[in-house]
């Protein structure tokens, strides 16, 4: 789909460089930073159609629409830049939201590294409380999952964008913006995981798949997590290989990894989750003939935790009630709910780092531990960035509105592959999508088995 050409004598003071979404965690293309709040992705027809046509309740639960604009692609070095040419509809976004920070330009980029041109200073943040210091994310620090996907994008948007060297993207609202350590969770929804159009190969490997993870009896499968470790300052980190080894019960326990902060469970954050996974699934419920094949939802929220100094009740019995179900009193790894007892195959998987991964002295900036599965089925942990100091980017207006935001988000994605009677498709469906409603009933009953266990 073309929706313009690009003028190669525009001066290149008006293109704006772009950054790799660095808390990307799962997906098939890079998602790249356009400013503060605005990301944008390859432009994919029916995506683009699904966004233009979308039923209006759905609004809340996706990400902002803002258009489409023209990337160029030069070869600079060793490596690719990319970088965006303004058109009206940026200009109204940024009218609309004010003046806002331009992303980083990605300097070079080869087969081994990515590199970004750092800017800003850092300072102590006068704010903050009880020794906690804001934050941002290095430009050398990333999740591991950005640096495969930011590789496999480049290599196709050099074959997509020949010869003239621009691609079609369209632009989001970039969603993990308004906190400061985001703890990101990716999950594939439905128990269909192709399109209308995919070839018979393509449905054979798609439903394999599906009935050999929780796809096909939960409606849901982790595609990718982030959560941040607040006692040892890092990310923590899986991906989709990981997603499709997971059984029901391992599926459970990683759920509830992603609400432990390493100090204690964040129940505030389940009881949030339930409510959005609730209203969620009572708005797809009366969608009649929107199919989100392939979509993935994503939930989002803030690892910095302040109240974590100053516990409540509840949380200082649930802390004595975890540690005294800790039997390595000597390691730092949090226990699992009690249902998890007694199985030694996810002894190493469960623990969080020890204080010996970590890098350096001192507090520090996050870092990420990537978990991979090897073929003997043993768990390996690698570091694959490094820690600096725990202060906050003077970004100039990067935490800008922060605190008044939702303490977390829900919001589909991905719908590369959506249909809904209003897009023109051949192929009509009646009522309510039954795969997607089946994940989030089975995700609302995960997370509320694990604050009713806590609370009780």
């Amino acid at each position: 789909m073309t929706l313009g050409t690009m003028n190669h004598d525009t001066d290149k003071d008006d293109l704006i460089q772009l950054e790799p979404l660095i808390h990307q965690v799962s997906g098939h293309s890079s998602m790249f930073v356009l400013d503060d709040v605005t990301v944008c992705k390859p432009l994919i027809g029916r995506e683009y159609c699904f966004y233009r046509t979308l039923p209006p309740e759905m609004k809340k639960y996706t990400p902002d629409f803002r258009g489409s604009l023209q990337v160029l692609l030069q070869e600079v070095g060793e490596g690719l830049s990319l970088a965006a040419l303004p058109n009206e509809q940026m200009s109204s976004i940024r009218s609309n939201l004010g003046t806002l920070k331009p992303g980083r330009c990605v300097r070079r980029v080869s087969s081994s590294s990515i590199e970004y041109e750092s800017e800003g200073e850092e300072e102590t943040a006068s704010g903050a409380k009880g020794g906690e210091a804001l934050s941002t994310t290095h430009p050398d620090t990333h999740n591991p999952w950005l640096e495969q996907c930011h590789q496999t994008t480049l290599n196709k948007l050099k074959q997509k964008s020949q010869p003239s060297n621009v691609v079609e993207c369209i632009m989001l609202e970039n969603l993990t913006f308004k906190y400061r350590y985001p703890c990101v969770l990716d999950l594939k929804m439905g128990t269909r995981q192709y399109g209308d159009d995919a070839p018979e190969s393509k449905r054979k490997s798609q439903t394999a798949k599906a009935a050999n993870t929780t796809t096909i009896t939960l409606g849901v499968r982790l595609a990718g997590m982030q959560v941040y470790n607040k006692e040892e300052k890092c990310y923590h980190c899986k991906n989709k290989y990981f997603g499709q080894q997971l059984t029901e019960e391992d599926f459970k326990k990683t759920l509830w990894q992603f609400l432990h902060n390493g100090r204690r469970l964040r129940i505030d954050i389940a009881d949030l989750i339930i409510q959005k996974l609730e209203e969620l699934r009572s708005i797809i419920s009366k969608l009649d003939s929107v199919r989100f094949f392939t979509s993935s939802l994503l939930i989002l929220y803030d690892g910095y935790d302040p109240s974590s100094t100053k516990l409540t009740r509840r949380d200082r019995e649930c802390e004595r009630d975890r540690d005294s179900r800790t039997t390595d009193t000597s390691s730092r790894g949090r226990a699992w709910p009690e249902s998890r007892a007694g199985d030694d195959r996810h002894t190493q998987r469960d623990k969080w780092p020890s204080k010996e991964s970590s890098p350096g002295r001192g507090p520090k900036h996050p870092t990420y531990i990537h978990e991979t599965t090897t073929g003997g089925g043993k768990m390996l942990r690698e570091q694959v960035s490094r820690g600096e100091t725990d202060a906050t980017h003077r970004g100039k207006g990067r935490y800008r509105n922060r605190c008044s935001k939702s303490p977390i988000d829900i919001r589909l994605i991905d719908f590369a592959h959506a249909t809904h009677k209003g897009m023109g498709d051949s192929k009509i469906y009646s009522g309510p999508d039954e795969g997607i409603m089946l994940g989030l009933e089975s995700l609302t009953k995960i997370f509320t088995d694990i604050r009713d266990t806590v609370d009780h």
